[in-house]
């Protein structure tokens, strides 16, 4: 996965995503992030696929951001992406955007 287009304002970072999330560290570069913002915003409109791996970094980057009292949000989740989401009953763990 690759990030496009960083943006701050008032404690809260939006990152665009563009590609596939299909490692477990795909998202690693989150654990840079926690101390500097209260909340994180990742826009997936950009994101095509995710495999298992990829969910289970989604959940990891969810509870590391829980875990230092920080909130991650998913925007722009392409339907099919969510629709498995849904499937492994992962929606009410992530917050998830409309």
């Amino acid at each position: 996965m690759k990030y496009k287009d960083i943006s701050s304002h008032d404690d809260v970072i939006e990152i665009l995503c563009v590609g596939s999330i299909e490692n477990s560290n795909d998202l690693a570069f989150l654990d840079t992030i926690t101390e500097k913002n209260k909340e994180t915003i990742l826009d997936f409109s950009g994101v095509n696929y995710i495999n298992s791996c990829g969910f289970g970094a989604l959940v990891e980057s969810h509870l590391l951001f829980e875990k230092h009292q920080l909130k991650l949000s998913f925007r722009n989740i392409e339907s099919t992406i969510r629709k498995a989401i849904g499937y492994l009953g992962a929606e009410e763990l992530l917050n998830l955007l409309d």
